[in-house]
């Protein structure tokens, strides 16, 4: 069984999206990162349909059982340019998932945390300590698959 841990950032206004791959158990996983997609289109339309296509190429090489997005904590004051292209990386990445994955759900940090039955803190420190060479939000956003991917 292998599951996606999947991070999206916005840098420079252009998405950068982070995908590992986890297999064992959440107490000793074993992770590699399968996807990275950095889009330097000023065409942010032209950008989600670039990632919407690496995407789906990436999964049809051997889809995961179970696919998480490490979605946004919610602040008060959110910053309206990148929580909107925030949230529309996220929701190409949920689609083009859903064609191939069978369990596919976004998270925020302190959701994975509560799905893994501790802190956002904790939940960030135990992806650091575990899986030290992948992009945390994504190695988090795998742990919350592995749990899912558990319970069955």
């Amino acid at each position: 069984m292998t599951v996606w841990g999947v991070a999206a950032r916005i840098e420079r206004g252009n998405p950068v999206v982070f995908g590992v791959e986890l297999s064992g158990s959440r107490a000793a996983p074993v992770g590699r990162q399968v996807f990275l997609h950095r889009c330097e289109s000023t065409d942010m339309a032209r950008a989600l349909m670039l990632l919407a296509n690496d995407l789906e190429q990436e999964l049809a090489k051997k889809p995961p059982t179970v696919f998480v997005v490490r979605s946004m904590d919610w602040f008060r004051t959110p910053h309206e340019k990148p929580t909107r292209a925030r949230l529309q990386v996220e929701g190409v990445l949920l689609a083009v998932a859903r064609e191939a994955v069978p369990t596919v759900a976004a998270y925020s940090g302190k959701e994975i945390g509560k799905l893994c039955g501790c802190t956002k803190s904790d939940i960030e420190a135990e992806a650091t300590r575990v899986l030290p060479d992948l992009d945390q939000d994504a190695a988090m956003a795998g742990l919350g698959a592995l749990v899912l991917a558990e319970q069955g």
